[in-house]
């Protein structure tokens, strides 16, 4: 399984952007305060499916970026016969 497909994507799809938000309260002092946050990721995919880039930024604004090179000289252990 490509990692295009863990993601639950199929076809030609270059870049994919996941926005969450959820609800949780806030205690300010005696009140509580229903508050949104959320985060975003967004995924850069090779032809082949593999990921080459992953973006992603937390709720409080702080994020990070995860960039993934490829050997050509190990095999692609991905296919027929081997296990992810």
């Amino acid at each position: 399984m490509s990692e295009l497909e863990q993601w639950g994507l199929r076809g030609p799809v270059h870049t994919c952007r996941l926005q969450r938000t959820w609800q949780s309260q806030k205690r300010n002092g005696d009140a509580c305060e229903l508050v949104e946050p959320g985060d975003v990721s967004e995924m850069e995919f090779r032809l082949d499916g593999s990921i080459a880039k992953h973006w992603h930024q937390n709720f409080d604004g702080s994020q990070g970026t995860t960039t993934y090179e490829r050997d050509s000289a190990i095999p692609d252990r991905s296919g027929p016969g081997f296990c992810s």
